[in-house]
C-alpha cells in the first residue's frame, strides 16, 4: 500500500514533468516575437498554457487511479478513492509546474533535461518514504519540506491507515531492528512519524506548491531576456 501511492506518484509526476521541459524552449521565439509585437502578455501565455494543460494533467490520472487503486488493495470506499485520486492530481500538476518552471528558467531543452532529474530525484529521495519523518535527521528537514511528493504520501496514508484495526501480527515495524506488531493504523502512522500535518493541511501545502510555482514560471517567462 505504501510503495503503491510513491511508484504512482514518481512515474506520473515524472512523465508528466518529461512532456512539459520542452514546450517553453521550443516555442520561445514565437513567444518573444508575438510579445514584442504586442499582441498579448506574458500573463496571457502563462494562463492558456495552464488551461489547456489542466485538461490533459486531469484526464490521465483520472484513467490511472481507476485501474490501480483497485489492484493494489487500497479500501474500498469511495471517500479513500476520491481523497486518492485528489493527491495525484495535485501531486502530477506540481510536478508540471516544477517542470514548466526549470524550462523557462533553462530556455533550452538540453539544460532543462540536465536540471529536472536533479529536482525529481531530490523530491523522490526524500519523500517520506525512503526516509521516514521519524528517522531523519534535523539538519534535512527541509529537504523534505520542499519535497512535492511527501504531501501526497502523507495525505494518501493518513487517509488509508487512520482509524484500522489489524487482525493478527501482519503489520510489521521496519524502521526498527527488532520488528514489533502493529495492532492498528494509527501506530503505524506514528512509528513513520506521519500525521504532524492532517489531511486538509497537506493538500493546501500542494495548492500553494502550484501557485508559487506557476507564478514563478510567468515572472520568468515575462522577464527573461
Amino acid at each position: 500500500m505504501c510503495s503503491c501511492f510513491v511508484l504512482t506518484s514518481k512515474k506520473k509526476g515524472y512523465f508528466s514533468a518529461l512532456l512539459t521541459i520542452n514546450v517553453l524552449p521550443s516555442e520561445r521565439l514565437v513567444i518573444r516575437r508575438e510579445r514584442f509585437g504586442g499582441w498579448y502578455p506574458a500573463s496571457a501565455y502563462v494562463c492558456a498554457k495552464t488551461l489547456v494543460e489542466l485538461v490533459f494533467q486531469t484526464i490521465y490520472p483520472v484513467l490511472f487511479s481507476v485501474l490501480v487503486y483497485w489492484l493494489a488493495g487500497l479500501v474500498p470506499t469511495a471517500g479513500q478513492f476520491f481523497v486518492f485520486l485528489a493527491f495525484l492530481e495535485l501531486g502530477t500538476l506540481v510536478a508540471n509546474s516544477i517542470a514548466l518552471l526549470v524550462s523557462a528558467a533553462t530556455g533550452r531543452i538540453v539544460l532543462a533535461a540536465a536540471a529536472l532529474p536533479l529536482a525529481m530525484e531530490v523530491a523522490r529521495l526524500y519523500g517520506c518514504y525512503y526516509v521516514p519523518p521519524a528517522t531523519l535527521p534535523y539538519y534535512l528537514w527541509w529537504l523534505q519540506a520542499i519535497s512535492y511528493i511527501g504531501y501526497p504520501y502523507m495525505g494518501v496514508l493518513q487517509d488509508q491507515f487512520a482509524g484500522l484495526q489489524f487482525s493478527g501480527c501482519n503489520v510489521t515495524n521496519a524502521t526498527n531492528a527488532t520488528a514489533s506488531c502493529f495492532q492498528t493504523g494509527d501506530q503505524v502512522l506514528q512509528s513513520l512519524g506521519i500525521g504532524f500535518l492532517p489531511v486538509f493541511a497537506s493538500a493546501l501545502v500542494l495548492i500553494g506548491f502550484l501557485f508559487v510555482l506557476r507564478l514563478a514560471a510567468f515572472y520568468v517567462v515575462k522577464f527573461r531576456p
